[in-house]
Order: structure tokens, then C-alpha cells, then sequence
């Protein structure tokens, strides 16, 4: 199903640069709903991900009916890709250092494995890229503010990973 051009009120972008996730399966990054915009979920984007000694990683974005609460985080930086948009309304938006309360999670709508870097040069690879992009048809959605999408590991690494997180959304209105 297409949405209504007509109800857009635009696309956003924020970043995490070198953000030390903590070594747990709740979730390291947040996004929460507003009950005045439709949110769509468009990409999650994960680069440079290493940890002390190279490791297998798996991730996945998590729907949350309630979302996280306490932990350590850093509030992300809303910004429009067209300056003319208006200001984002999601209530949250958050990178998290140390592990939070994990909300309650309804399940997995997307995840991937990969190889994770070590920290030290020598014993480094090549750093990889991973997206998960949506269109249309299957974009998640966050219609309230009690709604959440969380980037996690399904399995618990064995030290805090430092990684990018880019997320890329669209407000329209209700």
C-alpha cells in the first residue's frame, strides 16, 4: 500500500558515530513513536563494528509495545534531509552506553550476521557496512508514543562493541 504524498511531512536522518554498545541483548539504539505522526522506519545503517577480538555478531531491530527505560544514553540528533521540513516529533531517539531496562519487546522484524573487526589494527579486517532498508510495502510503523524500534544483539557479545548507527525515517500526519 502507497502512502498519501499529501500527508508527508518529511525525511530524517541521525547518527551515531563510534557509540560503545554495551555487551547485552537489550537494545543499544531506541527510536519511539509520537501519537501526532505516522513514523516510517526507511534504513538502519551499522559500519565499523569491533570489539576486543574478532567475533561473529548478530543483530536484529526489535518492535517494542513499551519502549526501554534507564541505562546510560545519548539522545540522537534529528536532522531534516530538507531543511524546509519541520522539526521531528519522535520522543525518542536514543544510543545507549550502558545497558537499560529493555521495554517489552513483541519480536524481531528484521536481523543479520556478520563478521565484527577487532579493536586492534594488526589484528583487524576489512570494516564492513550493513543496511536494513524498507519501502512501502514494509516499512515498519510507529503510531504512538508507547511504540519503539530497538537495534540489539541477539546474543550477547563478549565486550561492548563500538559501532556507527545511522537511522533514516519518515513523519507524515495522522
Amino acid at each position: 500500500m502507497k502512502r498519501s504524498i499529501s500527508k508527508y511531512t518529511g525525511t530524517y536522518r541521525s547518527v551515531f558515530n563510534a557509540l560503545v554498545a554495551p555487551a547485552s541483548t537489550q537494545p543499544f539504539t531506541v527510536m519511539g513513536g509520537t501519537n501526532k505522526k505516522i513514523i516510517r522506519l526507511r534504513s538502519i545503517k551499522i559500519s565499523g563494528a569491533t570489539l576486543t577480538a574478532i567475533a561473529y555478531l548478530s543483530l536484529a531491530i526489535g518492535k517494542y509495545s513499551a519502549l526501554p527505560t534507564g541505562g546510560t544514553s545519548t539522545e540522537g540528533t534529528k536532522v531534516p534531509i530538507d531543511l524546509i521540513s519541520p522539526a521531528s516529533i519522535l520522543t525518542l531517539l536514543k544510543g545507549y552506553t550502558a545497558v537499560n531496562t529493555g521495554g517489552t519487546l513483541v519480536g524481531d522484524i528484521a536481523s543479520k550476521r556478520f563478521l565484527a573487526q577487532a579493536t586492534t589494527p594488526a589484528a583487524a579486517g576489512r570494516p564492513e557496512e550493513h543496511v536494513f532498508r524498507f519501502d512501502d510495502d514494509n516499512a515498519p510503523i510507529l503510531r504512538s508514543a508507547t511504540e519503539g524500534l530497538g537495534l540489539r544483539f541477539t546474543t550477547a557479545p563478549a565486550t561492548a562493541v563500538t559501532v556507527n548507527v545511522e537511522f533514516e525515517w519518515e513523519e507524515e500526519t495522522v
